[in-house]
């Protein structure tokens, strides 16, 4: 079996999830009961595909008044992308017969606004060639919903948060990691807290590696296998000259390690 072709058709399997674990569902549902909510979680444990069917439930939702518009806010424009097509393959699995077009009706209410925080875009999913580009957006006077992804970035100390300020919403949810969160949850806003305890996306044994590093003392269970040793690269970077680079040359060492073990194929005719 070809390694890196399988873990491609996973995380394709992964996005078109129709439904939820049931722990995902019960946040899911004390998130719709609240206006503000902060969403905290584990890496892995599933935050990012919560907020998606959060944000398709309220593009989707039917109202007495004209269709609510989204904002969803990320410190990267790679972040953004990544959960716009995450959005569009969740859209397209439920429900097979849904047009590029049908698509693009929804995606026509939502809004994106990434690092440094001055515009407001509005994504498109091209039909030709199914790509997906960022449109200035036109003002809107208040959201619906808005979601902040990785949040403990922009309540970081320092963080201009540019034109959000000005930006009114009736309901919003927060999106944080845990385990980066702690130096800036003096910052976050009060508001309703939720945790994902239960991580979907490693094994055991990566949850378990993971505990030392943990800022809270708050139990996390995988629903994983078991899943082969974790080779770890621990080092003191105290005396290091930079930094930067160490942690740089330890991350490219253990990516060759990966590589190894699930080598990327590479057709006789590339010429790469």
């Amino acid at each position: 079996m070809d390694s890196a072709s399988f873990l491609e058709f996973y995380e394709h399997t992964l996005l078109a999830f129709k439904d939820l674990a049931p722990h995902q569902k019960k946040h899911l549902q004390d998130i719709q009961r609240f206006d503000e909510v902060h969403l905290s979680a584990p890496a892995g444990a599933g935050k990012t595909f919560v907020a998606v069917q959060r944000v398709i439930d309220a593009l989707t939702e039917e109202t007495e008044k004209a269709p609510a518009h989204v904002l969803y806010v990320a410190p990267t424009v790679e972040l953004t992308y990544y959960f716009i097509q995450w959005m569009i393959v969740r859209l397209a699995s439920q429900a097979e017969s849904r047009l590029v077009s049908e698509i693009n009706e929804l995606l026509q209410r939502m809004v994106v606004l990434h690092s440094p925080y001055q515009a407001l875009l509005s994504p498109r999913l091209d039909e030709k060639d199914r790509r997906i580009t960022l449109e200035v957006a036109g003002s809107i006077d208040t959201f619906g919903l808005t979601v902040m992804d990785e949040s403990h970035n922009l309540y970081a100390e320092g963080v201009d948060q540019g034109i959000l300020a000005d930006l009114k919403s009736r309901r919003r949810l927060l999106l944080s990691d845990e385990s980066q969160a702690a130096t800036v949850s003096t910052r976050f806003p009060e508001m309703h807290r939720a945790n994902l305890r239960e991580v979907v996306r490693s094994t055991r044994q990566i949850v378990l590696g993971a505990r030392s590093f943990r800022s809270d003392t708050g139990a996390v269970t995988s629903t994983g296998t078991d899943g082969p040793p974790l080779k770890s690269y621990l080092f003191d970077a105290s005396d290091a000259k930079g930094e930067f680079e160490l942690y740089a040359q330890h991350v490219a060492d253990a990516m060759g390690t990966l590589q190894m073990h699930i080598p990327t194929s590479v057709s006789t005719n590339d010429s790469r």
